[in-house]
């Protein structure tokens, strides 16, 4: 690492303690952010291509930068049941997990449902959803993500945004109105993370979600429209800090 990559993230650095402390706004901090991510990747592609340009008087040192990138897929299991038989084939490991995730969720979720407390929130507010936002959001999507079960992959999305944006409109506000969600949608595929512990006990792993990358879409235009809703309306509580800016 060279001294001035060294001192644009010590600047960096410096800018978070004084954002923090209030002593500079939100978007000086972030303009030192994207300088200092600027040339952390420009330094790594100038090292790669040197790497590659001396592959053949060190080829060594190239392989070995390969080596470190290269991420080793964490395996599941095997799993011990709660009879104590091993379960050991990835149909038995699936079908187990999915049982374990599944009866947790519902757990978890048994109070929140049945305690009376939910409140249908603002009933005059009306969802409108246009073509401009929807081809915002197709744009600004990653096209290096991967795909999701329905076989929209975001790429795919992105490129066709503009051709497809006022079709997607037309469904998101029939879904919302309608209060249906299609059912491609609430397909997800589940992949189970190990976190720590016994690699044998299926409270270590946990669930993450790939689910439609259109319904996710329709999930950050919704939360754009009621978080505003919620600003304008005054319905913020003064301790509230999640999903708000500048708090």
């Amino acid at each position: 690492m060279s001294k001035n990559l060294r001192e644009v993230i010590k600047k960096k650095q410096k800018a978070y303690k004084e954002w923090k402390m209030g002593g500079i706004s939100k978007e000086s901090y972030l303009n030192e952010v994207r300088t200092c991510r600027d040339k952390v990747r420009k330094a790594k592609g100038h090292v790669e291509l040197n790497l590659a340009k001396g592959i053949k008087t060190n080829s060594k040192r190239f392989y070995s930068h390969i080596n470190k990138k290269q991420k080793k897929k964490e395996e599941v299991g095997p799993l011990n049941s709660e009879d104590g038989v091993e379960v050991k084939d990835n149909l038995g490991l699936a079908q187990y997990l999915n049982k374990y995730f599944a009866s947790v969720f519902n757990e978890a979720n048994e109070e929140l449902r049945d305690n009376g407390r939910i409140t249908n929130g603002n009933e005059d507010m009306e969802i409108d959803i246009t073509t401009s936002e929807v081809e915002a959001k197709l744009e600004q999507l990653n096209g290096t993500k991967l795909g999701a079960p329905d076989n929209l992959h975001p790429r795919i999305l992105k490129e066709l945004a503009h051709e497809i944006a006022s079709l997607l409109a037309r469904i998101f506000n029939e879904s919302v109105n309608s209060a249906v969600v299609p059912f491609d949608w609430r397909i997800a595929n589940i992949v189970p993370i190990f976190k720590k512990g016994k690699k044998s006990d299926p409270v270590n792993y946990r669930p993450i979600s790939l689910i439609s990358v259109v319904c996710k879409v329709l999930e950050k235009i919704l939360k754009e429209k009621v978080v505003k809703d919620t600003e304008v309306n005054g319905n913020w509580d003064k301790i509230q800090h999640g999903f708000t800016k500048g708090r």
